[in-house]
């Protein structure tokens, strides 16, 4: 018999024996993002930090979730600022990526027990902007011609012409 957790029956973490989600590119974004707060979230670094020291389980590095947590508002702009276009809009259903264009999204683990009496739930999940689960396609493409612009990279690399096809 297989059981299914659901955000009102969630699993105690220890009874979960796999995990049955993919993604292409998931970007772990919050701390009060603008695409947070065009969509009507209100987060901050330290609500994340506390959610992502959970989700990360017990062997988290707590320094390393820190670093990452003090310096994602950072992350995001570096992001937009290659191109990268993260899309106002928030997918409301559990998912690891949204079926639209939405950008922003909620995996359900937010608003479970124990998760949300520890951190107040927001939805951290950051999609570039594209249709459907293709999220490293934008991201790629942006981050390949700005490396490029940049001379980073030469454009002769095997990487670069097998990723010509992106960029045309």
């Amino acid at each position: 018999m297989v059981y299914r957790a659901s955000p009102a029956t969630p699993f105690n973490l220890p009874n979960v024996s796999s995990w049955r989600a993919e993604t292409d590119v998931l970007i772990v974004g919050g701390g009060g993002t603008p695409t947070q707060t065009a969509c009507g979230f209100d987060d901050d670094i330290e609500e994340m930090h506390k959610y992502l020291l959970l989700a990360a389980g017990p062997n988290a590095d707590p320094q390393k979730v820190r670093l990452y947590c003090d310096r994602t508002l950072e992350h995001y702009h570096w992001l937009t600022q290659q191109g990268v276009v993260f899309k106002p809009q928030y997918y409301p259903h559990k998912h690891t990526s949204t079926p639209s264009e939405a950008a922003l999204m909620i995996s359900g683990y937010e608003e479970a027990w124990h998760y949300n009496a520890q951190a107040k739930p927001a939805p951290p999940g950051h999609k570039p902007q594209i249709k459907g689960d293709h999220g490293g396609i934008p991201l790629m493409k942006n981050l390949l011609r700005r490396a490029w612009h940049l001379a980073i990279i030469p454009m002769a690399t095997p990487m670069i012409l097998a990723a010509a096809y992106l960029l045309a």
